[in-house]
C-alpha cells in the first residue's frame, strides 16, 4: 500500500508542479514584457526634437497635448493628413517639421523647456488624453445634433 501511495503521488504530484511551475514562469515573463513595453513607450514619448521653426526643444507628449489644446480652443491645424501629421510646437505654435537630436548633452535629461514624463506620470498623461477625445469627441457630436435640430426647427416653422 505505501509504494502505491507513493506512485500516486508522483503521478499527480510531478504534472501539477510542472503545471506551477511554468505557470509562475509565464506570469514572471508577462511582467517582463509589460515592463518593457512600458519603457518603450515612455521613450517615444520623450523623444527630444528641435522644432524647424523657433528651433526650441520639445518632446512628443509636449507636442500632443499641445494639439489637443489648439483643437479645444477651435483652431483648425492646417499642416495635418492622414499620411503626415505635423504637430505643433508647444513653444511658437507654428506645425513644422521636428529635426531628431543629433548629439545628447547632459542638460537634456532635466531640460526646463522640456522635462521628461516620468513613469509615475504616464497613466495621468493616458487618462488626460482620453478625457481630450472624449471631449473633442462630445462637442462634435454636441454640434452636430444642435445644427440638426436646428434644421428641424426651421422646416417645421
Amino acid at each position: 500500500m505505501n509504494q502505491f501511495t507513493v506512485l500516486l503521488g508522483y503521478l499527480f504530484g510531478l504534472p501539477l508542479a510542472g503545471f506551477l511551475g511554468y505557470a509562475a514562469l509565464e506570469r514572471w515573463m508577462r511582467s517582463l514584457d509589460a515592463k518593457e513595453k512600458i519603457k518603450a513607450e515612455l521613450n517615444e514619448l520623450n523623444d527630444l526634437q528641435t522644432c524647424g521653426g523657433c528651433g526650441r526643444l520639445s518632446r512628443n507628449y509636449q507636442r500632443e497635448l499641445n494639439r489637443c489644446d489648439l483643437l479645444f480652443k477651435g483652431e483648425r491645424l492646417k499642416g495635418t493628413t492622414a499620411d503626415s501629421p505635423l504637430l505643433p510646437c508647444p513653444h511658437c505654435g507654428e506645425e513644422t517639421d521636428f529635426l531628431p537630436i543629433t548629439r545628447s548633452y547632459n542638460f537634456h535629461s532635466a531640460h526646463p523647456d522640456c522635462p521628461p514624463l516620468e513613469k509615475q506620470e504616464l497613466s495621468q498623461y493616458k487618462r488626460q488624453l482620453e478625457q481630450c477625445e472624449e471631449l473633442l469627441y462630445y462637442a462634435k457630436v454636441n454640434k452636430a445634433y444642435r445644427s440638426r435640430l436646428l434644421e428641424e426647427n426651421e422646416k417645421s416653422e
